[in-house]
């Protein structure tokens, strides 16, 4: 997977050095008032391969899965292109289409007319007058009702996104490619789970505005320029960006939590006037910090117990309908080694994870949980009567 990996990068790379910028650029203009086609897709193949850096295969998770860095599935093989023009920035292989097909078909390449042109500068001009709060879903609307960009909603936000990745709409903490390449790890972030976007569209806001460096690189031949910011707007954009920085501030805070308890420390866990306990066997990080992934043994008392009684004790798992099935917790909220109100207790260190051949397939990578629910895990688990 390793070579596989590799060789698209290289070719990805050598393709962003050899592309005619101004030919895609125009191609993309021309094709935003046509049927949704080929040429919206090789502009967001370009902005990726302009920026990806050499790098070594880092997989998502323990030997396979998606690289860290680019996004790129080592597995992917290059075909043709999206036939509506949409393109992921983490789809190298697709990269590597659109930019080849872009290459053979140059003399197909449609030149932008002043319609055209006017039309990206309407755009541009649109986010001035959208209210300051205003995310691609404003946007997305407003170019439906102007009838700016032929399609159904994906296709306006797969042109939204391009935009994003040409540095045109984006954010000081939250570039496009243009700007800075961004890791596909980091490209995971969302403001809320409810976002669909890759930042920086993720956390775009009219009130960001437009990016003139954006503007001139890309467009800047065709004659379109980033509109003017009023004073009002200026006093605006101050304040979504100092929101931004406050929520951003707060998302490192919690990002730089972590649990107190280590690898191999057993845990009894209070349920109502019984005890359950479990084994510290990993720690997952995310976005909310690093939490401890917790295993249950097959144990339950009056009592938290002596260490020595989980010694050699099986795992618990999980109800999964009419079975057990291997069940990993990450208790998000299981922060402090010692527990004041006593609904925890680490009774011991250096343990073993708890043998689970007899169970089911595990579930995941975990399951989030919260300490509130204690009960029925214990109950999932068949550790207490429910």
């Amino acid at each position: 997977m390793t070579r596989a990996h590799d060789a698209i990068i290289k070719r990805v790379r050598a393709l962003g050095k050899a592309s005619d910028a101004k030919r895609i650029a125009g191609a993309f203009v021309a094709s935003l008032g046509e049927a949704p086609g080929f040429w919206r897709a090789p502009l967001m193949a370009l902005a990726v391969a302009e920026r990806v850096p050499a790098h070594v295969y880092t997989p998502w998770s323990k030997g396979d899965g998606q690289c860290r860095v680019c996004g790129l599935d080592p597995e992917a093989e290059v075909e043709s292109p999206h036939e509506r023009g949409q393109l992921l920035p983490e789809d190298l292989a697709g990269v590597v289409a659109a930019l080849e097909q872009a290459k053979q078909r140059k003399g197909e390449a449609p030149k932008p007319s002043a319609t055209d042109v006017k039309r990206l500068q309407r755009i541009f001009a649109m986010v001035g007058e959208l209210p300051a709060s205003a995310r691609e879903g404003k946007l997305n609307e407003a170019m439906r009702a102007e009838k700016l960009v032929a399609g159904e909603k994906y296709d306006r936000r797969h042109v939204i996104e391009t935009l994003g990745a040409c540095s045109v709409l984006e954010t000081a903490e939250h570039p496009g490619f243009t700007t800075a390449w961004t890791s596909f790890a980091a490209r995971q972030a969302r403001p809320t789970v409810r976002v669909e976007c890759d930042p920086p569209i993720a956390f775009w806001s009219a009130g960001h505005g437009v990016g003139a460096a954006g503007v001139e690189r890309w467009f800047g031949h065709l004659g379109v320029t980033a509109p003017r910011v009023s004073a009002t707007r200026a006093a605006e954009q101050a304040k979504v960006t100092e929101a931004a920085a406050v929520r951003q501030s707060k998302l490192d805070r919690r990002a730089a939590r972590a649990t107190e308890l280590v690898v191999g420390d057993a845990v009894a866990f209070a349920v109502g006037a019984r005890w359950i306990a479990g084994i510290v066997v990993d720690h997952f990080q995310d976005r909310g910090g690093r939490r401890p992934v917790v295993e249950l043994v097959q144990w339950a008392g009056d009592a938290p117990p002596a260490v020595e009684v989980l010694h050699g004790r099986g795992a618990a798992g999980t109800r999964s309908g009419k079975n057990q099935c291997r069940g990993r917790l990450i208790l998000s909220d299981l922060w402090k080694r010692t527990d004041r109100r006593r609904r925890w207790v680490v009774v011991g260190e250096g343990m073993k994870a708890p043998a689970s051949g007899h169970l089911g397939e595990a579930i995941g990578v975990g399951s989030f949980r919260r300490m509130i629910e204690i009960d029925r895990i214990a109950r999932d688990a068949g550790l207490v009567d429910g």
